[in-house]
């Protein structure tokens, strides 16, 4: 039976990190493809031949974000600082204790108290009701953080934090409209002895001063 739901397979697209479309260096729109989608998620072991297998598969990466309390990375903007938690119906009406470790050493701590009522969404899985909530984090600096939750007290779990700014840094000649002329140098191209083989800020220091 050949897949009928498009916009099913395109949701399972997103949900396993495949985009829709891009533009280029030159400003081109490009919009992937069926047949490009399809021969990605099959690379990475997700077999969708129907429609059922394409509403399976959704339901088994949503079951997977049900199962955790939180995402082990957490990508936010600078402005904002709102996460979600799941928990399940044994965690609740009881505090919640958290602590972020800035990757300069300066920490932050405190709890959250979670009522039934204020959850987004609520699930039953295998017997267990799990709730999901919003919860506020304080204002942090950019950068990589470690952000600790204990949702009682026989339980723990990490996630990495990282804070990015609103935008990448533009200069002023950007920012009021005007081109510029150039070199191109791609950080990932950059080699050395002392890299991964994908380029630093150190090795575009370096390049810089060449």
């Amino acid at each position: 039976m050949a897949i009928t739901d498009f916009e099913g397979f395109h949701h399972l697209c997103r949900l396993s990190g495949i985009t829709d479309n891009y533009y280029d260096i030159r400003g081109v729109h490009h919009v992937a493809s069926f047949e490009a989608k399809r021969s990605l998620l099959s690379s990475m072991r997700i077999s969708v031949e129907t429609d059922a297998d394409i509403h399976a598969q959704i339901e088994k990466i949503s079951l997977r974000g049900w199962q955790t309390v939180i995402p082990s990375v957490l990508v936010y903007p600078k402005e904002e600082a709102t996460i979600q938690l799941t928990l399940n119906d044994t965690q609740i009406n009881r505090p919640v204790v958290w602590q972020v470790v800035e990757e300069n050493g300066k920490t932050h701590s405190g709890d959250w108290l979670f009522e039934t009522h204020q959850a987004t969404e609520e699930r039953e899985l295998n017997g267990v009701r799990y709730y999901r909530f919003d919860a506020q984090l304080p204002g942090l600096g950019t950068g990589y953080h470690q952000l600790i939750i204990k949702p009682d007290e026989a339980s723990s779990t990490t996630a990495l934090l990282i804070v990015t700014p609103e935008t990448c840094y533009q200069p002023s000649a950007f920012k009021d409209g005007h081109k510029v002329w150039g070199i191109s140098l791609q950080l990932y191209a950059l080699r050395s002895k002392r890299n991964w083989g994908i380029g630093d800020f150190t090795d575009l220091r370096d390049a810089i001063k060449i």
